[in-house]
């Protein structure tokens, strides 16, 4: 990894931080203490994570991800319909974006050569592999 890439993983994961310390501030103040979390509440939310795992690897289209936690949601007890359900949904969210992204391409005409102040975007000096 190199410097940049591991700076906006640090950057990310502080902002990440950073949020759940206020959701955790608000709910304390707004819902009162925090409960205890039972053994059944977290294997439910695991196998929730899971799901949602599954779902965000296919909207990235990360066969690596997708494997993983596939396995990891089954071993949790998803059920096949869980999976029909969430495969379904992430396909639904994916194609979703894929057109939203594609009307934002087409309304760009193409142009991601530069700027609208006419700055380089990328290309040779960049170093980003761009002609």
């Amino acid at each position: 990894m190199n410097k940049a890439s591991s700076f906006a993983v640090e950057a990310a994961l502080a902002v990440r931080h950073a949020a759940t310390r206020v959701i955790d501030r608000w709910s304390e103040r707004c819902q009162g203490a925090r409960p205890e979390l039972d053994a059944a509440f977290r294997a439910n939310k695991q196998l929730l994570a899971e799901l949602i795992s599954v779902a965000s690897a296919i909207c990235v289209q990360s066969v690596p991800d997708l494997v993983l936690h596939l396995a990891e949601a089954c071993r949790l007890g998803a059920t096949p319909e869980m999976l029909r359900a969430t495969v379904g949904i992430a396909r639904s969210v994916h194609s979703a974006a894929m057109e939203q992204i594609e009307a934002v391409l087409a309304g760009e005409n193409a142009n991601f050569t530069s700027t609208p102040n006419g700055d380089t975007l990328c290309g040779p000096a960049q170093g980003c592999g761009c002609r």
